[in-house]
């Protein structure tokens, strides 16, 4: 199973909106903050219980999705890498600016740190080509580092 990768629930401060400020704070966010999302994000959903926002990379328009589930309990929340399994630690970067800015409202949102998720964070030594390699085989991708030269193969979803 994949139950390690799960996040604990984000819990907003009692009495307060949490999909309001879940919202405020995605509003706030900084493209390129810890120089990751330069290329932006997009808010495709958002309703009294549910929030869906797409972040793009700069460079390659890598898009990321990020879900937020408000519940009786609390806040389920899920950020994943539409291509292949390494994301060189965007995720938890941008995860942890938004849990960061909710704390500061009283929220009890958790960072993700390497003691939580000893499995997720050996894979962040992966360079750039280590990724590209993870996403495009060999013979569609022989210069890694040239991925927009790859025959046939587009990175644009």
């Amino acid at each position: 199973g994949e139950e390690q990768y799960l996040l604990k629930l984000w819990k907003p401060k009692t009495g307060s909106n949490a999909m309001g400020e879940l919202l405020e704070t995605i509003k706030a966010y900084p493209p390129g903050q810890a120089r990751i999302d330069k290329g932006g994000f997009s808010i495709i959903t958002a309703s009294a219980n549910y929030l869906y926002v797409q972040f793009e990379s700069l460079k390659l328009g890598f898009i990321d999705d990020v879900e937020f589930a408000v519940t009786d309990g609390g806040v389920q929340v899920r950020s994943s890498s539409r291509i292949g399994f390494l994301d060189l630690g965007v995720n938890a970067k941008r995860l942890n600016w938004i849990s960061a800015e909710l704390r500061g409202k009283g929220w009890t949102a958790p960072a993700i740190t390497q003691e939580d998720f000893p499995d997720y964070f050996p894979m962040l030594t992966f360079t750039y080509d280590d990724y590209i390699r993870s996403v495009l085989s060999p013979d569609d991708c022989p210069i890694p580092s040239e991925p927009l030269t790859c025959g046939g193969i587009s990175l644009k979803p």
